[in-house]
């Protein structure tokens, strides 16, 4: 891996982390798509990111709490909807439109903390770019 794509940094960490989130979010629509007819394939993706999520989340202390009510939230969704292999009264399936609303405002809650770290990184070479601009009194 050449050095300009070091994965390692902060700034990486985060702008992976939000592509992660991204894609979970783009699950949770299809899922909600499918409504109470939610199939196998259908819950099976949204773990698949979780594991991206987490090693994403845990360089940064900020994001542990949010990340812990992420989790729990997706734990409550994925139960109500797996149980009964996805077929639902109309009860369980309003209260599963809300626990995807709920779980979609978790993710949008971390992509937002994960910006901070971009938003630190850029503030720092906005900084350096202006310390090194030749003709410049500092």
């Amino acid at each position: 891996m050449p050095p300009s794509e070091d994965t390692s940094t902060p700034s990486a960490l985060a702008f992976q982390l939000i592509a992660a989130l991204d894609l979970y979010r783009t699950d949770l629509d299809a899922l909600e798509k499918r409504g109470t007819e939610a199939s196998s394939e259908c819950l099976a993706a949204l773990p698949l990111g979780l594991t991206v999520i987490r090693l994403k989340c845990a360089p940064f202390a900020a994001l542990r709490a949010c990340y812990v009510e992420f989790l729990i939230g997706h734990s409550e969704l994925v139960f109500l909807l797996g149980e009964g292999g996805g077929h639902a009264d109309a009860s369980r399936g309003k209260h599963g439109s809300l626990l995807v609303a709920a779980q979609r405002r978790r993710a949008g809650n971390l992509m937002r903390l994960a910006l901070e770290p971009l938003a630190a990184h850029d503030a720092a070479n906005d900084a350096t770019l202006a310390r090194d601009v030749p003709g410049e009194q500092h």
